[in-house]
């Protein structure tokens, strides 16, 4: 791995590599709008690249690879989060006699050396940081390869990309991804899935690792296009599939995916979908179920984290027990009283724990029981907040829903011994709270039941359909508030 180098993609350089609509383009005309972004970053800038579509994210990481430069992958752009880049941004280790003469050109030609550099595409960026509108690279139109063409190959111990926590339990930690394993990533992605050369339309922003695998690398390396855009709303989604070329595949949550379904009962029409991928939450066989009946596609999901990328695969409606990738490897060690599993080997870079806690089945199968932090006891009694999630939200009714743990809080008579109880925040037009809470008495021990359930008209879902704890610490903190 060390020696060898990998290609920035496996296409031809006349095979398309970024769907549009206003036609393909090329990945020969891709390299060469990178070769040229490239001359404009300085050698080794970590680089930010804050572009809302997955081309200008494409473009920015094809061009930061070509320069030797770190893109950061934080898991938001708030102020306090590009702070914290500045700090731990590591510097490139570059060999400088190889970009001799090639001095960054226009605005960034200047930039101080460790300064972060900002890549946008035209939307909300960082005020504070030297930046570089990727549009002029972005809006001209496809133009065809002409002349010899050389794929760029990439060192595979390259530093690609540092890769950010969302920092729920604390503050963000960064993780490194070099080229080879990134490559290495895509490419058995590809194996397991074997997704014939089509589209990829994807609803995941390419910042987050889900994002940035199953949509920009697959794309790169396993003979797909992506879509340049990044749809949310249904009604986006269905456009972006329209215009894409068949086979087309939906990369998604099952935030999203239930949104499409709802819909889609509503008059909504899709072209053919030939496959579906979801994450960043567990998909319930019901709704992966409804997925299939509906769009007449196998849905699978992925699971991994943004230490470990993704790790292994299922398809839902056929299974609940998790198929590792080719080459990765799963082994359990006893630690302070639990079984804490631990993947190595393949594409993983070195030997990572996870956070969940899960069942080994064999070497290549494992079965998730859930978050080690997820997990709360109330009065001797064990249960996972996702699986109450999961409850909740497939009650009639329930559009969304989610529990949340606050911590002991003063009983109700005011003495001085704490109770823990669960709250939940639910979407539920046309019912009360009572009627919720009636509902869930007949899935769930009472001692589980949510004092209070809050019914709201949304819930504070972020860009890859996740509810941070943040967001519902905050949430909980406003709607606890007494007047004073």
């Amino acid at each position: 791995m060390t020696d060898s180098t990998w290609p920035l993609c496996t296409h031809a350089a006349d095979q398309a590599l970024i769907a549009s609509e206003h036609g393909a383009i090329t990945a020969g005309d891709f390299v060469a709008r990178a070769r040229a972004l490239a001359a404009h970053l300085p050698v080794g800038a970590p680089v930010l690249n804050v572009s809302q579509s997955h081309f200008g994210f494409s473009l920015g990481l094809a061009a930061a690879l070509l320069r030797g430069c770190i893109s950061l992958m934080p898991p938001n752009f708030a102020p306090e989060t590009v702070r914290l880049m500045q700090r731990v941004a590591p510097q490139a280790q570059v060999d400088l006699h190889h970009w001799s003469g090639r001095q960054a050109t226009g605005a960034l030609a200047h930039v101080a050396p460790g300064d972060i550099v900002c890549l946008h595409d035209g939307g909300d960026h960082p005020a504070d940081l030297p930046t570089l509108d990727l549009r002029p690279w972005l809006s001209t139109r496809p133009q065809p390869c002409t002349g010899p063409f050389t794929m760029p190959r990439i060192a595979g111990d390259q530093l690609a990309a540092l890769v950010f926590t969302s920092g729920s339990t604390g503050e963000p930690s960064g993780h490194r991804k070099t080229w080879g394993k990134l490559v290495l990533n895509a490419r058995s992605a590809q194996t397991r899935l074997a997704w014939a050369p089509g589209s990829l339309v994807a609803t995941v922003p390419p910042q987050h690792m889900y994002g940035f695998e199953s949509s920009v690398l697959l794309a790169l390396h396993g003979g797909h296009a992506m879509w340049h855009g990044k749809p949310m709303l249904p009604a986006d989604i269905a456009h972006a599939l329209a215009a894409a070329p068949a086979p087309r595949c939906l990369i998604s949550t099952p935030w999203h995916l239930s949104l499409v379904l709802e819909a889609l009962d509503n008059g909504l029409s899709l072209p053919p979908v030939a496959d579906v991928l979801s994450a960043t939450a567990p998909l319930s066989g019901e709704l992966a179920q409804r997925i299939e009946d509906r769009l007449g596609a196998p849905v699978h999901e992925i699971y991994g984290s943004t230490e470990t990328g993704q790790i292994a695969t299922h398809r839902t409606v056929r299974s609940s027990d998790w198929q590792l990738l080719d080459g990765v490897r799963l082994s359990l060690e006893h630690q302070d009283g639990e079984d804490v599993a631990w993947v190595s080997d393949g594409h993983i870079e070195g030997r990572v724990p996870l956070a969940d806690m899960v069942t080994q089945l064999d070497d290549g199968h494992f079965r998730l029981i859930g978050r080690r932090a997820d997990m709360v006891n109330i009065a001797g009694k064990r249960h996972s907040i996702a699986a109450l999630n999961a409850i909740v939200q497939r009650l009639p009714g329930v559009k969304d829903g989610a529990f949340f743990d606050p911590g002991n809080q003063p009983d109700a008579a005011g003495a001085d011994t704490q109770v823990q109880r669960l709250c939940a925040f639910v979407v539920a037009p046309g019912l009360d709270a009572k009627a919720v809470t009636q509902a869930l008495r007949a899935h769930i021990d009472p001692v589980f039941l949510p004092r209070p359930l809050w019914l709201l008209d949304s819930l504070p879902r972020n860009a890859t359909s996740k509810l941070p704890r943040s967001a519902l610490q905050a949430l909980h903190a406003r709607l606890t508030q007494r007047p004073g």
